[in-house]
């Protein structure tokens, strides 16, 4: 379900960050994390203000987040947020090596008035600093978007998915001929759909979870129905028992998945502390 308002994309937000692995904030590059559900939003207009809340002397993590080192509190950004919820919604969050600032949108800068001394007493920071600007067209928003790495770990995944659709279709136009790699094209086109549709959270869960279940059982069918043509399997048949397979082969897929890859996640979590973004 697509979030339509502001406020539903605050309670069900969707982190993308600029530099996932943090190859060019290695060069001393900022790393950008911001809600990519409110892109969705139709009452954006009804937060015309632009609250940014800086704290100097943060260090980044891989993942957005501070790391150990810094002498910031862990919790700073709940801290952060708990005084301005009721007022203001936080869009995105930018850490460089020597500041922290956080992005809100609101509908009135009345009230900001007094932030500033609010926010040292829940925080006990002296060196923070409350800025409130008119941004009715969102422009900085947008320019936490815009600063996600175009060439990032989720570009090749979509290319490399397209490949491989690529592929797959030659290898079963070869096979069937006919309609059937126009067939195996649609399914490859739903599958890099639904790639987008999770990556973006346009559904909630447990909806995302089916998404990404029924994803994973199309595409192991298409895996196998072009390797049924190979052994020369009638193409009929060759769809039933593809059919069959994606579904019966997706959780022992996605358990071998898991297994191979949760020491590497522990591992970076570990060294980058709490990961504040949805997985896909």
């Amino acid at each position: 379900m697509l979030r339509k308002t502001v406020r539903d994309a605050a309670a069900w937000p969707v982190w993308e960050i600029s530099d996932p692995w943090g190859l060019r904030y290695s060069a001393g590059s900022d790393c950008w994390r911001f809600n990519a559900a409110m892109r969705f939003a139709r009452d954006t207009r009804l937060y015309p203000y632009c609250l940014e809340v800086g704290v100097r002397s943060a260090r980044v993590g891989r993942f957005g987040h501070p790391t150990a080192e810094t002498a910031l509190p862990v919790d700073l950004e709940e801290e952060v947020t708990a005084v301005v919820a009721d007022q203001a919604v936080l869009a995105g969050v930018l850490t460089s090596l020597d500041e922290q600032r956080f992005v809100f949108y609101t509908d009135s800068a009345d009230w900001t008035a007094k932030l500033r001394g609010q926010l040292r007493s829940a925080t006990g920071i002296a060196t923070l600093s409350v800025n409130c600007d008119l941004d009715p067209k969102w422009h900085e928003y947008r320019s936490l978007r815009k600063m996600r790495d175009a060439a990032g770990p989720e570009t090749f995944k979509v290319v490399g998915l397209c490949a491989a659709v690529f592929i797959l279709c030659v290898a079963v136009q070869a096979a069937y001929h006919g309609a059937w790699g126009a067939g195996e094209a649609v399914v490859g086109i739903v599958l890099v759909a639904s790639r987008w549709v999770r990556r973006n959270g346009v559904l909630r869960y447990p909806g995302q979870a089916a998404l990404t279940f029924a994803a994973s059982a199309l595409a192991l069918a298409a895996i196998v129905f072009p390797l049924l043509g190979l052994a020369r399997v009638p193409a009929w048949a060759g769809l039933i028992i593809s059919a069959l397979a994606g579904p019966a082969l997706a959780p022992v897929v996605r358990k071998a998945r898991n297994r191979r890859w949760r020491p590497l996640r522990r591992t970076l979590r570990d060294s980058a502390g709490p990961i504040g973004f949805q997985s896909d």
